[in-house]
């Protein structure tokens, strides 16, 4: 039996998939992603991580041919590798803010990168930045020929090839994202040679002991591109939201970017423009980093587990208690209110201190469903687009049927979602699958899961709830934006 492995190596948790050519899982794994302190700030325990990557090779042999492998990992952490291929330093932990590029070194980037330029807003904590903190501060770092991403170092540990995919070059803030190259010039400037080879995800990089490893990236993006890789035939373009710890909307587009000149003047709050998965295609996102801290918030305070059966038995709560008004409201840090603030603030308004948690977690919901419109509203709004386009979700949440179901009233059409909740590592399986060449694997895949997901639709007793929280979180908007003023 002939199998494919996809492997996502996240920032919490790391996960793999084993699916065989009919489209049936086989096996999947899970563990916890490890880290080590170093002077009070985490680093990916990259020795640990390759253990976790050689077991589950290990292990799916035991069950059938393994005919290919494909990774998907979190950006923005990089690990120096020599030209002997030794790792040098672990890759430092993507949000450890202390992490970053000094004052000179940000005034040169800064100079010359632009979101135009580079496709992505400068928030101090993209690879580049990371690896200049890397090299002042461990010299042995100064030694790398390669700076890696985990999905890219993975390949590179199993085939000697060093290449990024666009969507982790996209966080690195030393890619011309338009021009699908290194900003050389930039790289120049810090005396640094480009990080490795570009390439597109699903490429083919080589193969060992007659294992075929294909290119992944980015997490969210490879997700991205197993949605892709089942609908781009009769759907060019279509959303995709991943939504986890953090949650990304994406907008892929089938046809090229030139065609749309108003994306010259596309900057947003938070969000990306990234090359798509062909030559002509594009794609549009927007995020939102404190998706899922919110739910468990609040959860954790009222006391109650973060589980399936806990979430079901919440929704069954508030749907028999009457709507009267929001218990609570929010602005956060890369919210459709605020943008991208960097600090990560979290405020809440007009708390009603005779609420329980089943009132907050019902705004909280109203809030995120709210959200949902607002940033899907902006990139329609970016490419003049109003028809209707398939809208994918992925993530454990989906299995939450009030949620998905305010969220499909406030976006006012459906929302595919996937049985299968790991969407990144299912990336990773039709990053290998592609890189493979197995097109009868990918369809039979396609196939299956399109054919076992669940669509959440609109549903009419809810409007009233979505239309309360929309004019509400309108007025605020313009309270908070005239107080900036």
């Amino acid at each position: 039996m002939d199998i494919y492995i996809g492997i996502d190596i996240g920032t919490t948790n790391s996960k793999a998939l084993v699916y065989d050519g009919e489209g049936n899982l086989v096996k999947d794994f899970f563990c916890h992603t490890e880290y080590k302190t170093v002077g009070g700030l985490k680093f990916f325990d990259v020795k640990a991580i390759d253990v976790f990557v050689d077991s589950i090779e290990e292990q799916a042999s035991k069950i059938g041919t393994v005919r290919s492998v494909g990774f998907s990992s979190i950006g923005e952490s990089t690990i120096p590798v020599d030209e002997k291929g030794r790792v040098l330093f672990n890759a430092p932990l993507w949000s450890e803010v202390p992490i970053t590029a000094n004052e000179e070194e940000r005034r040169i980037i800064t100079a010359s990168n632009s979101f135009m330029t580079t496709g992505i807003c400068q928030n101090g904590l993209l690879a580049l930045d990371k690896i200049l903190w890397m090299r002042r501060n461990y010299p042995e770092t100064r030694r790398a020929k390669w700076y890696l991403p985990f999905s890219s170092y993975e390949v590179f540990r199993k085939t000697g090839l060093a290449v990024w995919d666009y969507s982790q070059a996209l966080r690195s803030n030393a890619f011309l994202v338009h021009k699908r190259i290194w900003n050389t010039e930039l790289l120049d400037k810090f005396g640094l040679h480009v990080f490795g080879a570009l390439a597109p995800m699903g490429t083919a990089c080589g193969e060992k002991h007659g294992i075929i490893y294909g290119l992944g990236g980015h997490d969210h993006i490879t997700g991205l591109y197993s949605i892709y890789s089942m609908l781009h035939e009769n759907h060019p373009s279509f959303f995709y939201e991943s939504m986890g710890t953090s949650a990304v909307l994406a907008l892929l587009m089938g046809n090229g970017e030139q065609n749309y000149p108003q994306l010259a003047t596309y900057n947003p709050i938070e969000g990306s423009f990234l090359p798509g998965f062909r030559d002509n295609e594009f794609g549009l996102t927007r995020s939102f980093r404190r998706f899922g801290e919110l739910n468990s918030f609040w959860m954790r305070l009222g006391g109650r587990e973060e589980d399936h059966t806990a979430y079901a038995a919440l929704a069954e709560e508030m749907e028999s208690r009457p709507y009267k008004q929001l218990s609570l409201m929010v602005e956060c840090d890369s919210d459709f209110i605020r943008g991208n603030s960097q600090d990560g603030v979290l405020n809440f308004y007009h708390v009603n201190p005779s609420a329980d948690v089943v009132d907050y977690m019902r705004s909280i919901y109203l809030y995120l469903a709210v959200g949902a419109h607002a940033l899907e509203d902006v990139l329609r709004k970016v490419v003049g687009i109003s028809e209707s386009i398939p809208y994918v979700a992925g993530g454990a949440v989906t299995r939450d049927a009030l949620f998905m179901t305010l969220r499909a009233t406030a976006l006012g059409h459906d929302i595919q979602c996937l049985r299968n909740k790991e969407i990144s590592a299912l990336g990773g399986v039709y990053v290998g699958m592609h890189a493979a060449g197995a097109t009868n694997a990918i369809k039979a895949l396609s196939t299956t899961l399109l054919r076992g997901g669940v669509s959440y639709h609109p549903d009419p007793k809810y409007e009233s709830w979505i239309a309360d929280a929309k004019e509400q979180y309108e007025a605020l908007k313009r309270s908070i934006d005239g107080r900036r003023i």
